[in-house]
């Protein structure tokens, strides 16, 4: 516990040092002017689920723009209820396994990437998102995803071309292919861009089999913010649509 305080302190004291520069127009919202924050939660937790439920969240961005690889017309619904607190169906064993070797890997990929980054939770405003890594002064972040995620556009476009291995860092990444191929991981990126704030920021994505078997990209915060305006436009209309269901759901209850 003592260890994680001293890490929300150090996240705390970065993000103060750079909170004049991550103020953007293409903040969401119109809310430019309100600093980027770190809540401090540790992800997973309880409290962190409560605090993300109030938030419109980075990981939420690919169902609003209808881009999740499960999308169905139930998901919208499914969404909401998340949302408004209604308890999702608990999980297998091999499932919460499968999660923590997730987080387990993220934590490797950062150490091996992103050395000077931290995992954190950032907030600005309504708008919320979860970083697997976060380097303020740096302005860089971190999002690493199993391979069978971003397969097509990463572990394949990067063999063919010949920018796996020791070349990671000098690879620019495209956001167009990242949308064509991957959309619910290259929405998920703009989102955290808008929360960021800063078009000078970049985020590392890195798609991982194993600990020795990785393929990365950079992207630019000043391509991803471009595509803001579409994933912010979709953001309004699903909460309009949110906030009748809600009131739907309590005209049942009465």
């Amino acid at each position: 516990m003592n260890r994680l305080l001293r890490q929300a302190a150090q996240l705390e004291k970065l993000a103060a040092s750079v909170t004049g520069r991550c103020r953007s127009r293409a903040a969401p919202g119109g809310e430019e002017d309100l600093p980027v924050r770190v809540a401090h939660y540790h992800q997973g937790s309880p409290a962190w689920h409560t605090w993300r439920s109030k938030k419109m969240t980075a990981s939420s961005s690919a169902v609003v723009m209808r881009a999740n690889p499960n999308w169905n017309k139930k998901s919208w619904v499914d969404l909401a209820d998340m949302r408004r607190g209604v308890p999702e169906e608990p999980v297998s064993e091999f499932v919460r396994n499968m999660r923590e070797r997730g987080h387990l890997m993220e934590r490797v990929i950062q150490h091996r990437f992103l050395p000077r980054a931290f995992p954190a939770a950032l907030e600005r405003g309504n708008y919320a998102a979860s970083l697997d890594g976060w380097c303020a002064p740096d302005l860089e972040w971190l999002e690493a995803k199993n391979h069978r995620a971003v397969k097509a556009p990463l572990l394949l476009g990067l063999q063919e071309r010949g920018h796996t291995g020791p070349e990671w860092r000098e690879l620019p990444g495209l956001i167009d292919d990242l949308l064509l191929f991957a959309p619910h991981i290259g929405w998920q990126l703009v989102h955290q861009a808008a929360v960021i704030g800063n078009d000078r920021a970049r985020c590392l994505l890195v798609s991982y089999h194993s600990s020795r078997a990785w393929a990365a990209a950079w992207y630019s915060s000043h391509e991803l913010l471009k595509r803001w305006p579409d994933l912010e436009a979709e953001w309004k209309r699903y909460t309009a649509w949110e906030q009748r269901y809600r009131a739907l759901k309590q005209e049942e209850l009465m």
